[in-house]
């Protein structure tokens, strides 16, 4: 199963067009998002709630399931914060997008320009309050033993799902499948 992060960007869009007609594109953006800062607040905000979680692993046809009652964030979110570092420097990698929708959505869209880049998309979506409402990474790594299609989800103080494959030429394709609730 090959990711393509183009997918990603027209459900973006049919996401606005379901939500209302697009009111504005802008073709170039100035500023790159803060996904350092966003997930390093974020990992503070969850450990000061105590706030636990559920995380659920899907291994083939096994399923694993546990319950953390004082998680980590740090941890937990760094593989977001690992896969969405844009820094400024980089910026001409990635073509940027910006969607509004009439019902106030707001979509910012980092498209790699190029194939070789490990971060392929990461999109913002914004609620009508201008609060974050989902955070979407597609990776895709390519290396010599092997090669990777993965999608990262994060839900603010909510949970976030990895979904995808690892094709290695030692141990075959394996599924990867998480899922974690906070609670």
């Amino acid at each position: 199963m090959i990711l393509d992060f183009r997918f990603f960007a027209c459900i973006s869009i049919l996401t606005l067009l379901g939500e209302g007609c697009i009111e504005k594109q802008v073709l170039k953006s100035t500023s790159i998002f803060d996904f350092q800062s966003f997930f390093d607040k974020e990992a503070a905000l969850l450990d000061s709630k105590h706030i636990g979680f559920t995380k659920t692993i899907i291994d083939k046809e096994d399923v694993f399931s546990n319950n953390e009652k004082s998680p980590d964030w740090e941890k937990e979110l760094s593989v977001f914060k690992s896969f969405s570092l844009i820094k400024p420097q980089q910026e001409e990698l990635y073509d940027i997008d910006t969607l509004k929708s009439e019902r106030g959505f707001k979509f910012i869209t980092y498209s790699a320009n190029n194939t070789h880049t490990q971060l392929q998309l990461a999109e913002v979506m914004f609620n009508p309050e201008n609060k974050i409402e989902k955070i979407t990474l597609v990776v895709k790594s390519d290396s010599g033993i092997g090669n990777s299609d993965i999608v990262l989800t994060y839900l603010p103080q909510k949970g976030y799902d990895i979904k995808g494959d690892i094709n290695s030429k030692i141990t075959g394709i394996n599924f990867l499948d998480v899922h974690v609730s906070c609670n």
